[in-house]
């Protein structure tokens, strides 16, 4: 199991190779693999909302040194930050993903829509392929309504969060530019908004979604402060919920007044590891905290269970402490270090087990590298502060500055680190 020490600091970027065995487990963890960067090196994709664009940088990495972008979706060039409606232009994108032919979805979340751009990628590329872009108001099977994240499974089909309609929904392929594409299936949406009690059947507010190693749906339901698992055919509701006692319960932090093991408060993201453990970004807890396992399966076969505890935190000393009763959330940690985040959104595990963070409010991404455990595999280990060992949009750790150009970013939502194939 992968162990984590609670505020370790994150670490540089390695380069590898996937072998053709793991390219299924792999698309499920972290992702599909796709273009890297030069001479087969890894390839980071990060999502720069504030700046209004897709930032990609390329490997090797090393720590101490300032990363510097090698080209920009979204913006003519590495200089400019503004919005915009065409299909060379993004408006405040918070997701970014691959498909298994090395293209790059952008959930361009300020124009309420998904778009594709086709590799390899250069400054200023415009999109092939639209979703969405009908705005929000009226929810119907072409709309999107602020998009936040989208996924895509072994199949092909593509999954998005469509946030402010409350609702997951997939397409299957192909996706044929100036074809109308209506989803095969959408998850949540019993009711119109956020109102009323919380079910196993509806959704508040999701961001983020992951599959895991046996093909099961899982949904940072943030608006109702919990993780919901869904199992194939999809179609039953929620099979499982971490962060609240039961479907039924929605409280910050399960009502208590600061973080426990077993609770949430408006988490963003989630991911799963190699080793079958899931992450999750706990965002107004200021922290990422991992769930093993042996906390993801209640033996349910009908219903909603409640999972078990996460067992590390990142970003935090303990899975006792967070940030969310502060007057500025990142009050709590009064000097930035490598050990702390603000505000975490995406996180993203690559091959090697490193764990990506999108640090929002620090306006940077860090990377977490796990120790060598006793049975031969690498851990991250509770009640130890885990460090972080790279930074990117940052010149150190202690900095926390909003930037623009190579090096800067300006909330960060969301990374991707893409894999050299063999």
């Amino acid at each position: 199991m992968t162990d984590w020490k609670h505020g370790a600091p994150a670490k540089a970027v390695l380069t590898w190779s996937i072998p053709a065995l793991l390219a299924g487990i792999l698309a499920n963890c972290g992702g599909p693999s796709g273009p890297s960067g030069p001479g087969g090196t890894a390839m980071v994709l990060v999502a720069d909302s504030g700046n209004n664009r897709v930032l990609g940088f390329s490997g090797p990495f090393t720590s101490g040194q300032l990363s510097t972008a090698t080209f920009v979706i979204g913006q003519p060039n590495l200089n400019t930050a503004t919005s915009g409606r065409g299909l060379s232009s993004l408006n405040a994108p918070l997701g970014v993903t691959l498909d298994f032919a090395g293209n790059l979805w952008v959930v361009d979340t300020g124009n309420n829509r998904l778009v594709e751009f086709i590799a390899p990628f250069i400054n200023g590329k415009s999109a092939t392929f639209t979703l969405g872009q009908s705005g929000c108001g009226n929810p119907s099977s072409t709309t999107l309504c602020n998009p936040s994240s989208a996924a895509f499974d072994t199949q092909g089909n593509l999954w998005i969060a469509d946030t402010d309609d409350n609702r997951i929904l997939e397409f299957a392929p192909p996706f044929t530019n100036g074809v109308t594409k209506n989803p095969v299936l959408v998850i949540g949406q019993s009711q119109a908004a956020c109102s009323g009690q919380p079910t196993a059947n509806n959704l508040c507010h999701p961001h983020g979604l992951a599959f895991d190693l046996h093909g099961n749906l899982w949904v940072a339901d943030t608006g109702y402060n919990r993780v919901v698992e869904y199992i194939p055919p999809f179609t039953n509701g929620a099979n499982l919920v971490l962060g609240q006692p039961n479907c039924n319960s929605s409280a910050y932090n399960g009502g208590q007044s600061m973080p426990l093991p077993d609770s949430l408060a408006a988490p963003s993201a989630v991911v799963g590891d190699v080793f079958g453990n899931l992450w999750v970004s706990d965002t107004q807890n200021g922290r990422v905290i991992e769930f093993p396992i042996q906390a993801l399966s209640s033996g349910n076969t009908s219903g909603c269970a409640k999972g078990g505890a996460a067992t590390v935190a990142i970003g935090q000393p303990d899975l006792y402490s967070g940030n969310i009763n502060s007057p500025s959330p990142c009050q709590d940690a009064p000097n930035t270090t490598a050990t702390n985040v603000c505000l975490p959104e995406g996180i993203f595990f690559d091959i090697g087990d490193n764990l990506w963070v999108a640090d929002t409010q620090n306006n940077r991404v860090v990377r977490y590298t796990p120790s060598p455990a006793s049975n031969g595999s690498v851990a991250f280990t509770n009640n130890v502060p885990n460090a972080a060992n790279l930074v990117l949009g940052q010149s150190g750790f202690t900095t926390t500055g909003s930037g623009n150009g190579a090096t800067g970013l300006n909330q960060p939502t969301a990374v991707y680190v893409n894999i050299p194939n063999l």
